[in-house]
């Protein structure tokens, strides 16, 4: 009647499936008459929706460490990555962790994979929700110039895995230096100014370089 509003809840065979591969934010809507069977005084508000969260694992790097930070083009180095399920769900999912060589701290489809970690289905264990797992990887660091360059992991690179956000899983990275072959590389890796200093007074640093030449 006119006026009147009626509420059902879908059960049962009636209810609503989630498919399978949804994961995170998604929304469920609800559309009345939408074969346009009743004249209506507006058909246009026949719509309505709501937030529906799917609990679902997340995956992102939690730290990564370079041992030695240094070498020349060819040398072999030791990848350490710590891979965190941030999320509210277990990994169903095998997937592999890729780990980029990059000029920049940003990683890009273009960057070249030169390593990667695999979590096999007897792995999955390791990363249930909540949990941080840290495995190794031997890289080669590649054909380059001396100076600065990063390693960038990325959790699920293939993507696998359904998650909650799919787009933090490559916020961190590691520096390196590319030794030169030729000279001396001088670089500062580190300064450390005092904790409060008064207006005026001589400060007190601490710097440490290196020489990452040969």
């Amino acid at each position: 009647a006119a006026g009147a509003t009626k509420c059902e809840t879908l059960t049962g065979a009636a209810g609503v499936t989630i498919p399978a591969t949804a994961s995170g934010k998604k929304y469920l809507g609800a559309w009345i008459d939408y074969e346009g069977n009743v004249s209506e005084t507006y058909s246009t508000d026949n719509k309505f929706g709501n937030i529906l969260w799917i609990p679902s694992p997340n995956l992102l790097a939690d730290s990564i460490t370079i041992t030695p930070n240094n070498g020349k083009p060819g040398d072999t180095v030791s990848v350490k990555v710590c891979t965190k399920n941030s999320g509210k769900a277990d990994v169903a999912q095998a997937f592999k962790v890729g780990i980029y060589d990059t000029t920049s701290t940003y990683w890009s489809s273009t960057n070249p994979k030169v390593g990667e970690i695999e979590y096999k289905l007897t792995d999955l264990a390791k990363v249930k929700a909540g949990l941080t797992d840290c495995a190794t990887a031997s890289v080669k660091l590649p054909s380059a110039t001396a100076g600065m360059r990063y390693l960038i992991p990325y959790p699920d690179f293939e993507k696998k895995v359904p998650e909650t956000d799919e787009y933090d899983n490559d916020d961190n990275e590691a520096f390196y230096y590319i030794n030169s072959t030729t000279k001396t590389n001088l670089v500062v890796t580190s300064v450390t100014p005092p904790a409060t200093i008064d207006p005026g007074a001589k400060a007190k640093v601490k710097v440490c370089y290196s020489n990452f030449g040969i």
